[in-house]
């Protein structure tokens, strides 16, 4: 059996407000004295929709607990992400007035909730929330599971019922970097008109935040990177475990027109990373004195028919941008 370990509360989850979310359920190891028949028997009859038989079952024993309703299968599935996976409100509203736990994870770390979500169950996303017991911003969020699902319309039903696009995952990140990842613009623009915070994922270590997802060459948007900027993103944000700007990602990509356009926006090219080094010295590390990134964290203006030499310093330093590409291609 796969145990479904709960965490009570993410510490860095709440960034924009400072508090902590708090889970009723604590971690535990499902016990299995009802018999593992019956396990077997509950969630067959939650993932079918079997509501009466199961107010049934649950009422003749007081020995089905919610450490029982909560015993998962071996892809760790409980009996209410099966019901609310296959839509069934009436097993969901069941299940949370006795008490199960409804952010329970299976294997592929999905719960009930994110399961609704992006199968746009509103119906059972409505039982969630008018039972009081089921908090959106609760990780799983299930606001990221729609946004890497590109689906605008249950983003737009989970914001207008609470849930909160600055709220960051488990590992962090935040809605909008996945949007950006995505480059999926109307997203973008949804958590942006609703006051998103642009500059989430900068306190733990490996998270992305979003101006540094656009600048990447993995990822490299110029709409998203524009979007991002006029919406007032902090141009010079550093990252959680390395210190770096996106100004120093930049420099070390060899993205000569990104850098170009975040030197015009205000990029500082002083601000060291955490061993004390400036997009300067990386550039000393990784070019000649006369290549153009030197000019242009100067200030001065460039040539850009020279910007094929960078890519070829880069590609030979690091064997190739992995798509075959050059940084440029996706900023032109």
């Amino acid at each position: 059996f796969v145990v479904c370990l709960c965490p009570p509360s993410f510490p860095f989850q709440q960034q924009t407000t400072n508090q902590t979310l708090s889970s009723p359920w604590p971690l535990f190891t499902p016990t299995y004295k009802m018999g593992a028949k019956v396990s077997v028997k509950i969630r067959a009859m939650a993932e079918k929709g079997d509501a009466e038989g199961l107010k049934k079952m649950v009422s003749k024993s007081s020995k089905i607990t919610a450490e029982v309703l909560d015993s998962p299968g071996s892809d760790g599935s409980t009996a209410f992400l099966l019901a609310a996976k296959n839509n069934h409100a009436d097993v969901v509203k069941l299940l949370l007035e006795h008490g199960c736990n409804p952010y329970c994870k299976d294997m592929c770390e999905e719960s009930g909730v994110t399961y609704a979500a992006t199968e746009g169950h509103i119906n059972c996303l409505a039982t969630m929330k008018e039972s009081g017991k089921v908090d959106f911003n609760h990780n799983p969020l299930p606001l990221i599971a729609v946004t890497q699902a590109g689906n605008v319309d249950m983003a737009k039903w989970l914001i207008e019922n609470g849930a909160d696009p600055s709220q960051l995952s488990d590992t962090g990140e935040g809605a909008l970097v996945h949007a950006v990842v995505k480059k999926n613009y109307d997203l973008m623009k949804l958590f942006i008109d609703n006051k998103v915070n642009l500059d989430t994922g900068t306190i733990v270590p490996h998270a992305r935040f979003p101006l540094q997802a656009a600048v990447s060459r993995l990822y490299m948007d110029k709409k998203a990177m524009i979007m991002l900027v006029d919406a007032g993103a902090n141009i010079n944000l550093a990252d959680a475990e390395e210190q770096w700007t996106v100004l120093h990602q930049a420099v070390s990509d060899g993205s000569v027109r990104v850098i170009g356009y975040l030197m015009e926006n205000g990029a500082d090219p002083t601000l060291k990373n955490k061993n004390g080094k400036t997009p300067h010295d990386i550039a000393n590390e990784m070019f000649d004195e006369k290549n153009i990134i030197h000019a242009q964290l100067s200030g001065e203006v460039v040539d850009m028919r020279q910007e094929t030499k960078v890519w070829e310093s880069v590609n030979q330093q690091e064997g190739g941008f992995g798509d075959g590409g050059q940084a440029g291609e996706h900023f032109a």
